[in-house]
């Protein structure tokens, strides 16, 4: 069990969702709540970032392999993400 104060993590049980229901969910985000699209792609990347960095924590080094298609800008976040201290 993690002590620290990461804002990322929170203890419960993960949800999984399949991809009608998540572009559903980004799509109210972004017309109910105008939350826009940059602002929820950045928060998935800092999110990715702070669990990759939980799984490297034991590492000095990561390669960080982002496949085609159309996450580029997501995986780039992350990257960029996982750098900063």
């Amino acid at each position: 069990m993690r002590t620290d104060s990461s804002p990322c993590h929170i203890e419960r049980p993960m949800i999984r969702l399949t991809r009608k229901q998540v572009r559903e969910i980004d799509r109210r985000s972004i017309e109910e709540f105008h939350i826009p699209g940059i602002v929820l792609m950045e928060n998935a990347a800092r999110a990715a970032a702070a669990v990759a960095m939980e799984m490297a924590k034991d590492y000095k080094s990561a390669v960080i392999v982002c496949g085609g298609g159309k996450n580029g800008a997501p995986s780039g976040s992350a990257i960029v993400a996982f750098a900063l201290p």
